[in-house]
């Protein structure tokens, strides 16, 4: 049995500084520890795990600005990233970074708002919702 590689799709992953003797393992594309990502999640901290939580808040941050009269629509999409998130978290060394805090503050205040807009009265844009044993439809 005959094994192909195909280099094109092959990356070596090691420092500037790092030598390498063997032919075949040259011709391997050439990436930076930091610059690392395993099915879609950064394994390293740096430029590229700042990116990912910048984007993460950032979408999270214009569906924030987008709450009106259609808060819950916006609010579920917004969770939808929720997938990507925890799979940044697990597979990511986020410990001590701002990205997951700033994240967890848009989304709390992403709550905040719609638990106001929700317990005003129906007429005022609220939701027929029973908060505490009354209907705020008055």
């Amino acid at each position: 049995m005959i094994i192909i590689i195909n280099t094109a799709k092959c990356e070596l992953i090691g420092y500037s500084d790092f030598v390498v003797d063997d032919p075949l393992l040259r011709s391997f594309t050439r990436v930076q520890p930091c610059d690392v990502t395993l099915l879609g999640a950064p394994l390293f901290q740096g430029k590229v795990l700042n990116d990912f939580w910048s984007d993460r808040c950032s979408s999270l941050s214009r569906a924030v600005d987008r709450l009106c009269l259609v808060e819950l629509i916006l609010l579920r999409a917004s969770f939808s990233s929720a997938p990507r998130v925890q799979h940044l978290l697990r597979c990511s060394p986020s410990v001590d970074m701002c990205g997951p805090q700033k994240f967890d503050d848009l989304l709390k205040s992403a709550l905040s708002q719609l638990w106001l807009q929700a317990r005003l009265p129906i007429r005022f844009g609220g939701l027929p919702i029973r908060f505490g044993g009354l209907v705020s439809d008055k």
